[in-house]
């Protein structure tokens, strides 16, 4: 499998969840410079990282960020303990996990969540443009290689 491969299948899970109104696949600043955004929203960094690669097996371990992002104006922020926002984003936010998990495992798809018993998130608070609440993963994905022995040719001596 691919990273392609990987974030498509990302992009249709978070399209097909009815409480997710946005996706954005980019850099972290890009959450700021997008006009036209829906929240709550799903962001993945672009920034994605090898963590390893198996040259037996030919497998390989994608670390991905996924954020979940939501508003969270003044006037909310009054009205609406940060715990009870913290909460609903939480809750969108696992249902798109184990739906993730539920997609692989049912449909026999070639990835596996490392260590999915302890998938762990970060809270932050951003206020820029858009006062916003923020819920990130860091995933670390393994993944079916499709590499196969390349051809060479090597000039004769």
């Amino acid at each position: 499998m691919t990273i392609t491969q990987l974030i498509s299948e990302i992009e249709t899970i978070a399209q097909a969840q009815a409480g997710l109104n946005g996706l954005i696949y980019g850099e972290p600043f890009e959450i700021n410079n997008q006009r036209n955004k829906d929240y709550p929203l799903l962001f993945i960094d672009r920034n994605v990282r090898i963590e390893g690669m198996n040259m037996k097996t030919r497998q390989r371990v994608y670390q991905l960020k996924l954020s979940f992002f939501d508003r969270y104006p003044r006037p909310e922020e009054m009205a609406t303990a940060s715990q009870t926002k913290q909460r609903d984003l939480e809750v969108l936010a696992e249902q798109f996990l184990f739906e993730f998990k539920a997609r692989y495992k049912a449909n026999g798809f070639p990835w596996k969540i490392e260590n999915e018993e302890k998938v762990a998130g970060n809270w932050q608070y951003r206020k820029h443009q858009d006062r916003l609440i923020e819920l990130t993963y860091t995933l670390q994905i393994r993944c079916q290689g499709e590499c196969l022995a390349g051809t060479f040719n090597y000039p004769t001596l």
